[in-house]
This record gives C-alpha cells, sequence and structure tokens, in this order.
C-alpha cells in the first residue's frame, strides 16, 4: 500500500489478510480498526477511533502511528500491540486513550494531548532503547508503564490528572522488566499505613507512593521519586532529613537517601540501590532526642590537713539529631560522701560550648552544675569540671558517685544517669540509659600525718616537727619559708630534726620568731622512684 490512503466508514474496518502500509505512505482511519491477520507500518497511519489487535502486528516496522482521536480512544485487544513510534495527541482533556493489554513502545512514544489509561492487565512497555517524550501533567499515562532492558529510565507516570515521574537506574541485563505505577491517597486508600515504620524512619508521606514491580532480572536499582506541592500538597522535611521508605510487606523501611536536588517544595531523590521493590514514598529520618553523661573522677589527692582533693569531669554529649536547651546537670555530692565526711567545692566550675556553670552549686543544698539557659546542639560533646575537696573524719574506702543529666526539645524530655569513664562501651547497644556504672572514688587511710606547728620550748612535748607515718625507704625534703617567701630552712634528707632554727638567709642567730611559716615536704620512696608525694602547708611556731 503507498500513497495517501482515508478509510472512513460507519463500521469498523478489519484486516484479515496481510496489511503492509510501506514508506511514504500515510493512512487514515476515521473509524474503527480491528486487526486479525498480519500488519506492518513502515509509514504514517492515523486512527480517529479505537484500535484493536487480535493478530500479529510487526515488532521490525519503522513507521510512526498516530491516536488523533476527539473521544475516547480505546486500545485492546487479546494480543499485544506494538509501536514503533506513537504520537498521543487526542484532543481530549483528561483520559483520551484506554488500555487493557500491552502497548509496546520500540523507539519513542511522544505524549502531545491526553492521558493514557490502563486498565485490568494493561500495561505501556518500553522496549530496550524506547523513550517517553515531553510527557506533562496534559499527557502520560495513568497506571502501569514497564521498562525492558539496561538502561536508566524515567517512568512516564501519573494519576488522571497529574504527571507524578519515577525513575530507575540501569540494570545489568537487557531482558530485565520493571513496572511502575503512581497513587495519589485519599480517605479511601487504607493500604501501606503511613503510621507502620522501622526504627530508623519518621514521619512517612501520606499524600502519594509509587509500586515497583520486578517482572524479570535481579540487579539491584535505585529509585528516583520527585515531588511537587504545587500537584499533590506534598511538603518534603529539610533536605538533610529526607530519605526514601519502602514498604516491606508489614512496615515502612528505610530506603536511603542520593542525590536530593530541588526545595521543600519542588525536586527529587534516589534511594539506595535495592533488590526488592515494591511501594516506595519519602519519609524523613527519625528524628531522635537522645543524651548521654559519662563521669570521671581523678586520683584522690591526699592533703597536709589530712583531707583528698578529686577532680570530676563530666562528658555531656547530645547523640541525636534534634538540639537540647535547658541543659541540667545535678550531682548530689552529700549522697558519694554521707555524714559524718565532709565535702566543699574548691575552684571554679569550667565548662565548655554553651554549658553555662552555676557557681551556687555546692554538692547539697544546691546540687546544679549549670543554669538552665545551658545549650547542646546536635551530636555535641561538652565536659563539665570542677573539684572537692573531702574530709573523710575516720571513713576510708571507695564510694561510688553518680551524676545526672537532662534536656529538653519542645515537650520532649530526655535523661541519662552518668557512666564511668565513657558513655558507652564498645559494642553497646546505642541507648545510653542502659549504661549507668556509677564512678569509685577511693579514700586510703593516710599514713602521712604533719602537725600543725610546734612549740620549742624545751618541755618535751611537741619540741620537734615529727613527720608520722614514714616508711623505712622514705627519704624527705623540706623546706620552711616565712611570711615574705624567703627560704628559713632546708634539708634534703630531714629526719624529724627541726626545731625552729632557721638554716638559711639572713638572721640573728638561729632561733626563728614565733608566727606562721609555709612548708614544702617532698616524700620519696628510694627504692620506687616514681612513687613520690609532695605536701604543701602552714604551721605555727609558738615557744
Amino acid at each position: 500500500m503507498a500513497g495517501a490512503i482515508t478509510i472512513a466508514s460507519a463500521q469498523t474496518v478489519v484486516n484479515k489478510g496481510t496489511l503492509h502500509i510501506t514508506g511514504n505512505t500515510i493512512v487514515y482511519f476515521g473509524d474503527d480498526f480491528l486487526n486479525e491477520g498480519s500488519y506492518y507500518n513502515d509509514g504514517q497511519t492515523t486512527f480517529k477511533k479505537n484500535m484493536q489487535n487480535n493478530g500479529n502486528i510487526a515488532v521490525t516496522d519503522t513507521g510512526a502511528t498516530y491516536f488523533n482521536g476527539n473521544t475516547l480512544q480505546k486500545i485492546t485487544g487479546s494480543v499485544p500491540a506494538s509501536f514503533y513510534k506513537a504520537f498521543m495527541n487526542n484532543t481530549t482533556t483528561g483520559i483520551a486513550y484506554e488500555t487493557d493489554h500491552e502497548m509496546g513502545i520500540r523507539h519513542e512514544m511522544h505524549f502531545m494531548n491526553g492521558i493514557v489509561k490502563t486498565t485490568g492487565q494493561g500495561k505501556v512497555l518500553f522496549f530496550n532503547g524506547a523513550r517517553p517524550v515531553k510527557p506533562s501533567d496534559y499527557s502520560h499515562v495513568s497506571g502501569s508503564v514497564a521498562k525492558k532492558g539496561n538502561e536508566a529510565f524515567l517512568f512516564p507516570i501519573g494519576n488522571d490528572q497529574y504527571y507524578r515521574p519515577a525513575g530507575i537506574s540501569a540494570p545489568l541485563q537487557e531482558d530485565e522488566i520493571i513496572s511502575a505505577s503512581y497513587h495519589l491517597r485519599d480517605n479511601n486508600t487504607p493500604r501501606y499505613d503511613p503510621r507502620l515504620t522501622d526504627d530508623k524512619t519518621g514521619k512517612v508521606n501520606t499524600r502519594e507512593y509509587w509500586i515497583l514491580t520486578r517482572d524479570a532480572g535481579n540487579t539491584p536499582v535505585a529509585v528516583t521519586l520527585t515531588w511537587d506541592k504545587d500537584k499533590t500538597g506534598t511538603v518534603v522535611a529539610a533536605l538533610p532529613a529526607l530519605l526514601t521508605a519502602r514498604w516491606n510487606g508489614q512496615r515502612w523501611e528505610n530506603a536511603g537517601a542520593a542525590n536530593v536536588n530541588g526545595t521543600s517544595t519542588q525536586g527529587s531523590i534516589a534511594s539506595n540501590p535495592a533488590g526488592n521493590l515494591g511501594p516506595f514514598t519519602f519519609s524523613e529520618l527519625l528524628r531522635k532526642a537522645i543524651i548521654g553523661l559519662a563521669q570521671i573522677a581523678s586520683e584522690p589527692l591526699p592533703q597536709p590537713d589530712q583531707t583528698y582533693s578529686v577532680t570530676f569531669t563530666l562528658i555531656l554529649r547530645n547523640m541525636g539529631d534534634l538540639p537540647l536547651d535547658s541543659v541540667m546537670l545535678t550531682h548530689n555530692i552529700a549522697n558519694t560522701f554521707p555524714f559524718p565526711m565532709k565535702f566543699k567545692r574548691s575552684g571554679i566550675i569550667t565548662t565548655g560550648g554553651e554549658l553555662v556553670p552555676n557557681e551556687g552549686f555546692d554538692g547539697n543544698a544546691d546540687i546544679a552544675l549549670l543554669k538552665e539557659l545551658s545549650k547542646l546542639a546536635p551530636n555535641q560533646q561538652d565536659t563539665v569540671t570542677f573539684k572537692v575537696s573531702i574530709a573523710p573524719e575516720g571513713r576510708y574506702g571507695t564510694f561510688y558517685s553518680s551524676a545526672q543529666v537532662a534536656g529538653k526539645n519542645g515537650d520532649l524530655i530526655v535523661k541519662d544517669l552518668s557512666n564511668n569513664g565513657e558513655i558507652m562501651p564498645p559494642g553497646n547497644n546505642g541507648d545510653p540509659t542502659a549504661y549507668n556504672e556509677p564512678t569509685p572514688v577511693t579514700l586510703k587511710m593516710l599514713k602521712i600525718k604533719i602537725p600543725e606547728g610546734i612549740s620549742p620550748n624545751g618541755d618535751g612535748k611537741n619540741d620537734r616537727l615529727v613527720i608520722d607515718g614514714l616508711e623505712p625507704n622514705d627519704q624527705v625534703d623540706m623546706k620552711i619559708f616565712n611570711r615574705w617567701g624567703d627560704a628559713v630552712y632546708e634539708n634534703p634528707d630531714y629526719r624529724n630534726s627541726w626545731d625552729g632554727r632557721a638554716n638559711r638567709g639572713l638572721r640573728i642567730g638561729d632561733q626563728l620568731p614565733d608566727g606562721t611559716y609555709y612548708y614544702v615536704i617532698t616524700i620519696k620512696d628510694k627504692t620506687q622512684p616514681g612513687k613520690i608525694q609532695r605536701f604543701v602547708g602552714f604551721l605555727t611556731l609558738m615557744r
């Protein structure tokens, strides 16, 4: 058949033999067309009404087929129809075509006007190398589109009103087939409940979802989704928290996030490559508020007045992705060192970041180490350090210390009890509240005792400065200073002999006047060079 031919009749045109439209031939069917024989199109064919294929349509021809009706056109039949180039240009607004069987596209499908509705087993199948051209809100596929081949592909899908595409990365094999369809939720769409999520997925899109089905092959592919507020009302989370989610048969699970582009009102996102497909939509990262606390106590340092100095370091970490304000850190020191023991905070409280110290903290009447305006940013770690002077009052051994931290995000409050040394150990379960080992503080009974003064008046009582508790291998270096800081006595190998006499500095005679003096005493173990004790304090000389 050659030339330009118009076939217009008031009844269906039926082909029962072989119909070959050769190159440079234009054929126009003004009424329904039924193929029950063999059909080849290497020219240009226009269908004004319905097309039904119950026969053979060649898959090697190279012609163009136009669907140019002005009423609903049905593309049906018992055998799949195949087109090299299809031009969809029906003047009807909205649904302009319906197909209940496979409509194959081997090169291009031009979406000019009118929406293609697939029903029943109907689908539009793009073979390897085929592509959609300019799909839009006015012309796309409302229903199922399949892609066969090993190319990346953007499915020209949507609903009866809007173009809402989804894409896949390239499979490995040419014979792989993946189908996609788009679904806009309404009150009558209870499937795939957005309230059901895994422990990594936050709020799930309640407006729309896409279903991707693997018809052949098993190559993992990344799925690309798009959003458009003006079309469907979808507004995504902040882009850094945006995820894709896949329905696993029971709940929505985190499908990852890659190549996020756009704004909160319009853009696209890709999932991680997945072997299992199914329903996909947008979700946001499950935003958690988690706070952790660790406590470290220094080795107690003995002081000349029989007290100990301990430095406490508290490590606070916001382990979630929500900012925390009103961060409160409390430490009841009285619970650690109970009566009759005595303690006193010494020095300042040092803090980092946006933690604000409460200088009124005393560990008893006021147990708050921070002021309420303290903050911790997401994934932020800061420290609080303070010193305590402890008088055992005869109680020695190991005492256990714990602190508590709390933070707020809106109405949400999170807390943690301190864990010794680190917030969580290696191999942890991710929950800091599961690790709350108290911090031990061991006060050993002091062997060294330095008197607070001497009275060298010859009465046999306190005539010399006698250091109690020395071991046979101890070597004592003692220095005595007057109130102006001048050295008045030095002895690198002191043996409890000082009786108030000077051996350094300017003096008249060697008897020092009564008064208050300052000492520095260093005790070394001759058998253990690294074992050193140092005592600094005041003593009174009174004859």
